[in-house]
Parts: C-alpha cells; sequence; structure tokens
C-alpha cells in the first residue's frame, strides 16, 4: 500500500512537471487530497494561504506531505484491520480505506490518460520491450548453445561471477538458467541495460574506445 501511495503520488507529480498534466488542476487534486487526510496540519502550516515562490515549489510540499500522512493513516488501516489480515479474512486494498480515496483514483486516472499514454511515455515502453527482450535473448541463447562459440562465450563472459556458473556443466537445470538470467536482467538499471544493449548490438562501443 506504501508502495502504491508513492507510485501514485511521485508520478502524478512528474506529470505536472513534464506538463502533461495541467499544473492547476493538479495543484487542486493534491490540496483537496491533503484536506481529507484526518491528520492534515492545521491552517499556517503549509496552507493555501502561504505564498510559495512558484506553483512547483507547492507541489514538492504537497508531494512530500501527503506521502507523509498518507503512508501514516495507511499503518493505522493496518492495525485495524491487523486480525482479519493475519486470519486471511481481508483480502481489499488498503488504500481504499484512506480518507480521500476517490481523490487517489483521480489522481490514478489522470496519470493514466495524460502521463502513461503520451507518446513519450510510450515510446520510453517500447524502446524498454525492445532492449530488455534483446538482452534476454542474446544471453539465454549463449547459455543454450551447446557447442559455445566464440560469440556465445564473450556474451557469457560479461555475465557477473554470481551469473556465470549458469550452464548444464555446473549442474544448473534449463529452468535454474532461464531463472538466473532473468533474475540479471530484471536487476538492470534502466541506463545499464540500454548501455549493455547497445554494446552487445554494436550499436555503441563503452567510453573510452
Amino acid at each position: 500500500a506504501a508502495d502504491d501511495i508513492c507510485y501514485r503520488i511521485i508520478d502524478f507529480e512528474d506529470g505536472l512537471k513534464l506538463g502533461l498534466i495541467d499544473h492547476e488542476r493538479g495543484l487542486a487534486l493534491l490540496r483537496a487530497l491533503r484536506a481529507a487526510a484526518p491528520n492534515a496540519r492545521p491552517k499556517g502550516a503549509g496552507s493555501s494561504g502561504t505564498q510559495w515562490r512558484d506553483w512547483q515549489e507547492e507541489l514538492g510540499y504537497l508531494r512530500a506531505t501527503l506521502i507523509g500522512q498518507l503512508v501514516d493513516e495507511t499503518a493505522t488501516r493496518f492495525a485495524q484491520h491487523a486480525p482479519a489480515i493475519l486470519a486471511g479474512e481481508y483480502d481489499a486494498p488498503l488504500v481504499k480505506e484512506l480518507s480521500g480515496y476517490e481523490y487517489l483514483q483521480e489522481i490514478q486516472r489522470l496519470s493514466i490518460d495524460k502521463l502513461y499514454r503520451s507518446r513519450p511515455v510510450l515510446e520510453i515502453e517500447a524502446a524498454g520491450f525492445e532492449v530488455l527482450g534483446g538482452l534476454l535473448d542474446a544471453f539465454l541463447c549463449a547459455s543454450f548453445d551447446e557447442k559455445k562459440n566464440h560469440r556465445s562465450k564473450k556474451l557469457l563472459d560479461l555475465l557477473p561471477n554470481q551469473f556465470r556458473a549458469i550452464g548444464p556443466q555446473a549442474g544448473a537445470s534449463a529452468y535454474e538458467q532461464i531463472l538466473l538470467l532473468t533474475d540479471y536482467v530484471a536487476g538492470m538499471t534502466d541506463q545499464h541495460a540500454l548501455s549493455l544493449y547497445k554494446t552487445i548490438k554494436g550499436i555503441e562501443l563503452p567510453k573510452g574506445f
């Protein structure tokens, strides 16, 4: 639930900063969500009367305070429902219990419509499928290459030590090989995955060459 809250608020903030979501509409939603929280600060502490240098300063304040307030309320709701949760009798998302949940829903709806479906984001996602799929394909083919040609050996040499003992000669099953390589690729940062993909595809050489 805490992850869900953080991602919703931070992604929404990004949408406002990128100009994909109208900042006046976005700020109004965030203010309403903050006002609905049972532990919202009293007026005078970051209230609507505060003089902000610009809308982005207020946005940063709202993001920080909202995450704290909503996570605190989530912890309270969890404690209230703990017996049912531990007994396996409570399966509803905790965020549905939060004050101002309707504003969270509207924030998510706007993020989906304006941010996640925007052309730049769709282009990045499309590139991500190509990069991740390309890396998995390259390493899996090298791992299952019985003859281990020169290219396969070089690719496997790029693997960190903990992922190198994956071949049948090391006693790893096909399932274990796939699991290890998937774990390796999934654990990469975006920049590392993109850089490695460009390198093994010959699109770009490592810096310094």
